[in-house]
């Protein structure tokens, strides 16, 4: 579904917000969780442009995403005419709506969750291809009222980029700590202890690293190895559950599902991999922040930021990225020490209480939205 999903009626005072993503958003990933967490939570009418599709749904083709960008461009520019700011989530593809809004003289904001040089690295683009889409998107940068982006690393590094005449500012990811938490009943039970990972199963979220992992010897052998998710690494954990009991393969489950099966397992796996230069920004799944509040420990590779939230609460321990020699020791030692588990995974439920929910993710948003905006005049009674 293409278009406006989420309206709220304006009141007079607050700033009117066209939200606009061009990526397309599947229930389950990442980029859904984030732009809804965002417009759901803002706290300001918002109206929300973006492609919806179903979890199982094949990549456009490029005749369709050119198609699906004009026309919600069109319509976000459109109902910016009537609205008071712009936020997007940086695309290259936005730059028609970005010179729409400088056209208008609507202030916008750009959400900058990684550099441009990763998509190259994602799709594997000629390297001219890559270089025309970083000038497009720093060309919109430079124009922005503001910049947002998720790690400390994105935000020196738009610093360096852009300079300093753009105010960049840092506002991380969260969890929805009333899904994720300590108890949540969904998904399937699963008998045992067992090690969960949840998310994309791509190159870089450490598929191989972990398969390999539980195949040594010092992997606990009654901890299993829960893989929830689907992408181009589905195949190669069915194939190790195929050969070893202990590998369970679940596929694609929704949130609730995914929230319970975190609940209740011995330690969540966030083994983020570095692939290309991605990681060089600093890396923030929220995985990492879900697994946090569902209230137990997290094991998570040694990647800029995400290994910095995991040292600085205290709620898990950091191995060396791609190394399943290490993985497989610090599941050992999780499941020899229970109480220190407990007591971790009750420290990482508490930095999200306390800092890492969304609700502050989007109470950020919007204070900042609002400072970009001219003054509003206050709502007239009679």
């Amino acid at each position: 579904m293409v278009g406006d999903v989420a309206r709220v009626q304006r009141d007079g005072t607050r700033p009117k917000v066209v939200y606009l993503c061009l990526e397309s958003l599947q229930p389950g990933q990442a980029a859904a969780t984030h732009v809804h967490a965002i417009a759901n939570n803002l706290g300001l009418p918002v109206a929300l442009f973006a492609v919806h599709a179903k979890a199982d749904e094949p990549r456009r083709s490029a005749l369709r995403r050119l198609s699906d960008y004009a026309r919600l461009s069109w319509q976000a520019f459109i109902a910016l005419r009537r609205a008071d700011i712009a936020y997007v989530r940086a695309h290259p593809a936005a730059l028609a709506f970005s010179t729409g809004a400088r056209l208008l003289g609507k202030p916008i904001v750009h959400e900058v969750n990684g550099r441009t040089a990763d998509i190259g690295v994602s799709h594997g683009l000629l390297p001219i291809a890559t270089r025309l889409l970083t000038w497009i998107q720093h060309r919109q940068y430079r124009t922005a009222s503001m910049l947002v982006t998720v790690t400390p690393g994105l935000q020196s590094w738009l610093r360096e980029t852009i300079g300093s005449k753009i105010d960049v500012r840092l506002i991380p990811n969260g969890a929805d700590s009333e899904e994720f938490k300590p108890g949540a009943v969904g998904g399937p039970t699963i008998a045992g202890d067992y090690a969960f990972f949840f998310g994309g199963l791509v190159a870089w979220h450490g598929v191989d690293t972990m398969l390999s992992a539980i195949s040594d010897p010092s992997w606990p052998p009654n901890v299993k190895l829960v893989v929830a998710g689907h992408g181009p690494g589905l195949a190669s954990v069915r194939a190790a559950a195929e050969h070893d009991q202990r590998v369970i393969a679940l596929g694609y489950l929704p949130k609730p599902d995914i929230a319970g099966l975190a609940a209740r397992a011995l330690v969540n796996l966030c083994p983020i991999e570095r692939h290309g230069r991605r990681e060089e920004g600093g890396v923030a799944p929220l995985k990492l922040f879900e697994s946090m509040a569902s209230g137990r420990p997290v094991i998570a590779s040694d990647l800029p930021y995400q290994a910095e939230v995991v040292r600085d609460n205290a709620c898990g321990l950091v191995f060396p990225s791609a190394n399943p020699v290490a993985l497989a020791g610090a599941v050992a030692q999780v499941a020899a020490d229970r109480t220190e588990a407990t007591t971790m995974g009750a420290r990482g439920r508490r930095a999200v209480e306390m800092q890492y929910d969304w609700r502050y993710r989007a109470a950020d948003t919007a204070a900042l939205l609002i400072e970009c905006c001219p003054p509003l005049p206050s709502a007239v009674h009679p």
